[in-house]
């Protein structure tokens, strides 16, 4: 009978052994987005540039961003005229960009900003717009000596990201919240005949 026994418990023990369930790898640790939305428009219209400014960027808690370039005027030899042109792009944001930008962002006290912080003539602003957790939050600034540093530097950053991402130009139109907040600007001056 005890043979029997240490048979069972022999056999039991390879059993239970070889069930044991492997234990899989850990997955990575993946960014978790501090935010649902967000949204950032960019207008700068100085005439110095014939290359006015106006962009806004488009971003949720999955790997894509989008961008809308917006020109206002199309100048020939002899005239300028308006001619609003729209185009979208698409572009992957990268993990350690994720990352960063998540980490500005979980930085920013948006409850606690006024919503508007102007300036009598603009030229040059900017304009932002998070959902998080309960808030749904604007902020417009044209005021860049009474902005909140952590918010002028979040708008650095994504001006940044904006010049070295690889866009690629998209059919799909996208609707952007920010866009009623950038206004189309006065033409520039009409070029001098040599």
């Amino acid at each position: 009978m005890s043979k029997i026994k240490l048979l069972l418990l022999i056999s039991s023990s390879i059993f239970c052994f070889c069930s044991k369930k492997e234990q899989k790898p850990s997955h990575k640790y993946e960014e978790k987005s501090t935010y649902k939305y967000f949204e950032y428009s960019f207008e700068s219209s100085h005439y110095i540039n014939p290359d006015h400014i106006n962009f806004s960027i488009q971003i949720k808690p999955n790997d894509s961003i989008y961008l809308r370039d917006r020109k206002y005027y199309e100048q020939t030899e002899n005239s300028i005229r308006l001619n609003e042109i729209e185009t979208y792009y698409l572009a992957i944001i990268t993990k350690s960009q994720r990352k960063e930008l998540n980490s500005l962002i979980s930085k920013i006290p948006f409850k606690e900003y006024d919503t508007i912080y102007p300036q009598d003539c603009y030229s040059t602003h900017y304009v932002t717009y998070i959902e998080k957790n309960s808030i749904k939050k604007l902020v417009f600034v044209s005021n860049f000596d009474r902005s909140p540093d952590q918010l002028d530097s979040l708008s650095k950053w994504l001006n940044e990201l904006k010049t070295n991402s690889k866009w690629i130009k998209t059919n799909k139109k996208i609707d952007f919240i920010t866009t009623k907040y950038v206004t189309i600007p006065p033409p520039p001056p009409m070029p001098v005949k040599k």
